[in-house]
């Protein structure tokens, strides 16, 4: 390979992202998410995770959409993303749909809401 690492690979990604985000947006339409690597590996995960949450910044589910078909350990990448997106765009930009088939969301829901307020 090209000597980096997954991770470094998405920082210059996102780098050129913000940088010029038109030209890159229609790059990342085409890129090869294997060039970040197959999520196998702890860093390769987290750094597709990251890839796609700074991607679809503003959309939970394209985001998703993204880690999930991306190949390799998708349901890893998948996970990490959520959580990212998640914490930053709040539950009300998770589809509803997701939400709702989830079993005892309605508590975990209500755990994360407790766990918030320990914090503040």
């Amino acid at each position: 390979g090209s000597g980096m690492t997954g991770l470094e690979t998405a920082e210059i990604l996102c780098e050129r992202e913000r940088n010029n985000a038109v030209v890159i947006l229609e790059m990342a339409n085409r890129i090869d998410l294997t060039a970040i690597g197959s999520g196998e590996t702890g860093s390769e995960a987290i750094a597709l995770a990251i890839y796609c949450a700074l991607r679809y910044s503003q959309n939970f589910e394209q985001a998703i959409l993204l880690a999930v078909n991306q190949g390799g350990n998708s349901d890893t990448v998948a996970a990490i993303c959520g959580a990212f997106l998640g914490t930053y765009l709040g539950l009300d930009e998770i589809p509803y749909a997701w939400v709702n088939r989830i079993e005892c969301s309605i508590l975990l829901v209500h755990g994360a809401d407790k766990l918030l307020e320990s914090v503040l």
